[in-house]
């Protein structure tokens, strides 16, 4: 589950901060957001990476399952101030910044 704050997001802003999120594990290629109604019991992301890989690593970091590039992600409402604004980064992520500084020595 992906905690968000969703009661201050809206619309494309809240596209944004879930694109935000998931790109700590790859290149977001296209989402939608599905937010809770009266048939929909909880908010979803719809979120396609750009590669199998990077949609099993963005999977694997929310608890769901892959299905191709694709990753149903469950939205869940944070509470204010628990989590880091910047969110979290990925093994991936961590290993092109070493490259990147090892590159530049």
């Amino acid at each position: 589950m992906l905690k968000i704050d969703m009661a201050k997001l809206a619309g494309k802003e809240l596209e944004r901060e879930v694109a935000r999120c998931c790109s700590c594990y790859g290149i977001v290629k296209s989402l939608r957001v599905y937010p809770a109604n009266g048939t929909l019991a909880r908010p979803f992301a719809l979120v396609d990476m750009e590669t199998p890989g990077q949609a099993e690593s963005l999977a694997h970091a929310f608890g769901r399952r892959a299905m191709g590039n694709s990753v149903v992600v469950i939205l869940q409402q944070e509470q204010a101030g628990l989590r880091p604004r910047n969110g979290p980064v990925s093994d991936n992520t961590l290993e092109l910044i070493l490259k990147e500084l090892k590159s530049q020595s």
